[in-house]
C-alpha cells in the first residue's frame, strides 16, 4: 500500500481537487453609443483537475495523472511532484537514491 510522505499513513486512493468554470459565447456591437451584448451560444461548463491530495492529511502530493497512477499502482519508490522520491521500504524521502537502500547494497 502506498504511504503518504507527509503524514506517513497508508492510502489506497487519493482525493482530487477540481476547478469548474463556465464559458459563454456571444456577439458585441455598438447600439446608441453603448456596447450591446447578445449571447449566441449557451454557457458550457468545463472542469479541470488541479491537484491530487492525501485523503488522511489533505496534503497535495501530485498535479499530474501519470504520477498518481505510478504512486497508486506501485508499492515501490514513488516520485512526488517536487522531484523528491519516497522509499516505502524505509519510509524515507530522498532526491536521488535512498541512503538506507545504498547501505544495504554495500
Amino acid at each position: 500500500m502506498p504511504i503518504c510522505p507527509n503524514c506517513n499513513k497508508g492510502v489506497d486512493y487519493l482525493r482530487y481537487n477540481e476547478s469548474i468554470y463556465s464559458t459563454g459565447y456571444g456577439d458585441v456591437q455598438v447600439e446608441n453609443g453603448r456596447l450591446s451584448y447578445e449571447e449566441t451560444d449557451e454557457d458550457r461548463d468545463s472542469s479541470e483537475i488541479v491537484g491530487y491530495n492525501c485523503p488522511e492529511c489533505n496534503h497535495e502530493l501530485f498535479t499530474r495523472e501519470a504520477e498518481v497512477l505510478e504512486f497508486l499502482r506501485n508499492n515501490t519508490d514513488s516520485k512526488l511532484k517536487s522531484g523528491i522520491f519516497f522509499c516505502e521500504k524505509h519510509k524515507l524521502m530522498f532526491d536521488e537514491s535512498c541512503s538506507k537502500c545504498i547501505e544495504e547494497e554495500v
